[in-house]
């Protein structure tokens, strides 16, 4: 079950919150690099991180493109130079902005080299292969298979997705070339965003690469769940994605890393998972839990 939508609506926070635990990387922004399954494993000893790298061709072609023969040495006193010159006011900046970016990407695919080539790591180590803000190795990640002991995870695959509308083109893509691997997906979105034509762009770009309907829409509160005019506004959202044409389950929840809203996370993927299966075909089972300590 995928876990989709654009940047910044919570994703790697409804994981977390799902799995009762801090695993995924959270963070402002673009925070999650690259395709992320959170896979059952029955012994805590077991867990860990296993890591696939871009195909390596791709990465070398990438960096010599960027290096064009010269040295990194060269390169970074060209991006010092640049950094305190005056080109050209605000497009300026955004060169200057654009080649550090893309410097710290090549030296991230430069540090793939590296890598040995363990089959598991560290459920600790996640943050560096999937964080693209943190880690510069994230850009050189295709995919991280995360086992984790978690009940939920016994019945059914998590897959966080990177941000449909990510600057990045390329975790862009990943995003959307996944939706075809996944027997249903929870679209989330943040509830004080109204369904704007970026919105509603990124679920018609999932829902067509989908090779099913069988989907639900989370919208995510962030720290509005403590608003007094909360409700007011979850009703006036639904409403909205109703006319918009969102026609399959709605759930709502707060995204902040709270107790209360583990809760409300964990309430909101029951209710989204029961509609996945419940109204769009009767012989599909998302999940059955029993977690004694969770009364939903």
């Amino acid at each position: 079950v995928g876990i989709v939508g654009v940047t910044g609506a919570g994703k790697s926070a409804f994981i977390n919150a799902i799995l009762d635990r801090e695993v995924a990387s959270v963070s402002e922004g673009n925070a999650t690099g690259c395709i992320t399954d959170f896979v059952w494993v029955a012994d805590p000893r077991g867990e860990g991180v296993a890591v696939t790298l871009r195909n390596r061709a791709d990465m070398e072609a990438e960096i010599r493109e960027f290096r064009g023969g010269t040295t990194m040495g060269r390169q970074k006193a060209m991006l010092r130079e640049l950094a305190f010159t005056d080109i050209g006011g605000a497009d300026g900046l955004l060169s200057t902005g654009r080649h550090a970016m893309r410097l710290r990407q090549i030296e991230g695919l430069e540090a793939c080299r590296e890598l040995d080539t363990r089959p598991r790591r560290p459920l600790e180590e996640l943050w560096r292969f999937t964080n693209a803000q943190l880690s510069p190795l994230a850009y050189g990640v295709e995919r991280v298979t995360v086992h984790v002991s978690a009940k939920v995870l016994e019945r059914v695959t998590l897959v966080d997705t990177p941000g449909i509308h990510d600057p990045d083109q390329r975790r862009a893509r990943l995003a959307i070339n996944e939706a075809a691997t996944l027997a249903g997906w929870f679209y989330l979105v943040r509830a004080i965003d109204a369904p704007t034509d970026t919105v509603r762009d990124a679920w018609g770009r999932f829902d067509g690469a989908a090779n099913n309907r069988r989907a639900a829409l989370i919208l995510t509160m962030l720290d509005l769940s403590q608003s007094l005019g909360f409700s007011q506004l979850e009703s006036q959202r639904r409403s909205e994605y109703a006319r918009e044409g969102w026609d399959r389950p709605i759930a709502a929840c707060s995204a902040a890393p709270r107790l209360r809203s583990r809760d409300d996370m964990w309430r909101a993927f029951v209710v989204a998972a029961v509609g996945l299966s419940e109204r769009q075909d009767k012989r599909l089972s998302l999940i059955h839990i029993s977690e004694p300590t969770r009364p939903y």
